[in-house]
């Protein structure tokens, strides 16, 4: 029995891995960067997500930087950037808060990732709690059912701008 799974699972291992994405090739993505803005300064550490408008699409995301610059990756793609095609566009960036509202600084956050125990001292009452999020930018910019912003993106070398604002 042992013998058949080997020799199927060799049969059907390029089958698997065309599926995944695990190939040379990846996903035909063109180069996208951009900028965020809000209030005239850039946003630091914000998510961007590109949503495709057709269901036949496969969604980008970044992390902008500390100057509010970003590059798009999309998932199976053997370099960065996205299909072309037209987009709406979310920004978001939430920060954690402790129960007064005030912003909790990024080390005393427990790191979310692990799942092994922590072995430093954490006070009894923040040990298995999740600190609170607060949206930084309005909310508005985040919401999939209402898109504010969308794109385009063409063959080639794509840059985008975002201005943001509380309006």
């Amino acid at each position: 029995m042992n013998g058949n799974i080997a020799k199927y699972g060799i049969l059907f291992l390029p089958v698997f891995l065309g599926m995944t994405g695990c190939r040379e090739q990846g996903h035909p993505v063109e180069f996208v960067t951009g900028k965020v803005m809000y209030k005239g300064e850039p946003l630091s550490q914000a998510s961007v997500s590109f949503h495709p408008k057709t269901s036949n699409g496969y969604v980008a995301v970044a992390e902008t930087k500390a100057d509010g610059t970003f590059t798009l990756i999309t998932a199976g793609a053997a370099k960065s950037g996205a299909l072309a095609g037209e987009y709406h566009v979310l920004v978001t960036k939430v920060i954690a808060v402790d129960k007064n509202g005030k912003p909790i600084a990024e080390e005393a956050v427990p790191e979310q990732r692990s799942t092994r125990p922590q072995m430093e001292a954490v006070p009894a009452d923040a040990a298995f709690q999740r600190p609170q999020m607060q949206a930084v930018i309005p909310e508005k910019y985040g919401r999939l059912d209402k898109p504010l912003l969308d794109a385009v993106v063409v063959k080639g070398k794509n840059e985008f701008l975002f201005e943001l604002d509380d309006q």
